[in-house]
């Protein structure tokens, strides 16, 4: 429930990329890390409810996200997020192909539409098994995150054009 909890900062789980490369390469505990754990932190706001009075039956039945909420939150993830420069142009450049792969809703796609869609998709797949898991995490859910906000988005042009 992220309506009443904002997570500000998150510690980064490795010191630095080739701290990281080192951990995966030789695992743990090392020399440099003599426990098998790693440690981890993150730092919260508790942010203030509404006033009961401003509170509407649909807010009390709904309590469903902003589109603005989700995506404050999706660029949180992606900006904590443990990538190397590199991994965060890969990252964007991949999220760019299926977005430009993505057909236009209305009609039916071609075959070969479908099949750029499915190269995207399966491009981007790989990167993420290519990262950390905690990265890889991260930015699935960054990705959901932004899917759900256009969804929100979309459906309040909906709403609006009927008005």
């Amino acid at each position: 429930d992220t309506t009443r909890l904002r997570c500000e900062a998150v510690r980064q789980v490795f010191r630095s990329a080739e701290h990281r490369e080192a951990v995966l390469a030789n695992g743990l505990p090392s020399a440099v890390d003599p426990s098998d754990h790693l440690p981890i932190g993150a730092v919260f706001s508790i942010l203030q409810p509404p006033p009961e009075s401003a509170k509407t039956a649909a807010d009390l039945v709904t309590a469903e996200p902003s589109a603005e909420d989700l995506m404050r939150e999706a660029q949180g993830l992606l900006q904590d997020c443990p990538l190397s420069d590199a991994e965060r142009a890969t990252w964007l450049s991949c999220n760019e192909a299926l977005a430009l792969a993505t057909p236009t809703a209305g009609r039916k796609p071609s075959s070969e539409e479908l099949r750029e869609l499915q190269d995207a998709k399966e491009a981007r797949a790989a990167f993420l098994l290519s990262l950390a898991p905690e990265a890889g995490l991260m930015l699935e859910r960054s990705a959901e995150l932004r899917k759900q906000a256009k969804k929100l988005e979309e459906k309040a042009e909906r709403r609006r054009a009927k008005e």
